[in-house]
């Protein structure tokens, strides 16, 4: 934490937080925005745009996403309609940062 000011002088405390992001992490914020913009998931999303989603949603509700579990856990439409969106995201942050993926972390 440091002080700083805004460009019209306005006091602020700038507070920095370290994320410790897995592939499932990545993937889950993917699923979150492309669930809540009622989509599927596409393919052809620019990692800038990604890293950009995953920011945002570490920002807004961290790591454990924007959905409770318990949610989908409660309707099998809803959790079939997350589960075709997760599937692709994942398998996208696996191509596109290899580094995540580890032989002792399986697809989920």
């Amino acid at each position: 934490m440091r002080k700083s000011e805004l460009s019209n002088g306005t006091p602020i405390l700038v507070i920095k937080i370290n994320h410790f992001v897995k592939i499932g992490d990545f993937a889950t914020a993917l699923t979150d925005h492309f669930y809540r913009i009622n989509g599927s998931f596409n393919p052809m999303i620019k990692k800038t745009e990604a890293m950009e989603i995953l920011k945002n949603g570490l920002f807004f509700h961290g790591l454990q996403g924007e959905y409770d579990h318990s949610f989908f856990e409660a309707s099998f439409e809803e959790s079939e309609k997350r589960e075709l969106i997760y599937r692709p995201a994942y398998e996208w942050v696996e191509k596109n940062y290899p580094y995540l993926k580890q032989i002792n972390n399986p697809t989920p």
